[in-house]
């Protein structure tokens, strides 16, 4: 029961967070059918990332998402550039 519960909220927490990053994605020109998962949602060492590309671009990207709070803040970084916040 426990474990189930745990799962559930693991696979929930992934779904809202996926949701974030794709909106925010879409939110600053990254619409989601122009991108190329290589993935898909990975858990990681602060939260999650996700690595895509584009159609018009050889460059890779990754977008972060850290829990801040009760909040999720997600960035992006493209290639080998800084990552820059995501609004």
């Amino acid at each position: 029961m426990v474990i189930t519960a745990l799962f559930n909220h693991g696979a929930r927490e992934r779904r809202t967070v996926e949701r974030i990053v794709l909106q925010k994605l879409a939110k600053n020109g990254y619409p989601e059918t122009a991108l190329l998962m290589e993935t898909g949602l990975q858990k990681a060492e602060v939260g999650y990332r996700l690595d895509f590309d584009t159609w018009d671009t050889n460059e890779h990207y990754t977008a972060l998402a850290t829990r801040d709070g009760k909040q999720w803040r997600v960035t992006l970084q493209i290639g080998d550039q800084a990552p820059q916040a995501l609004h």
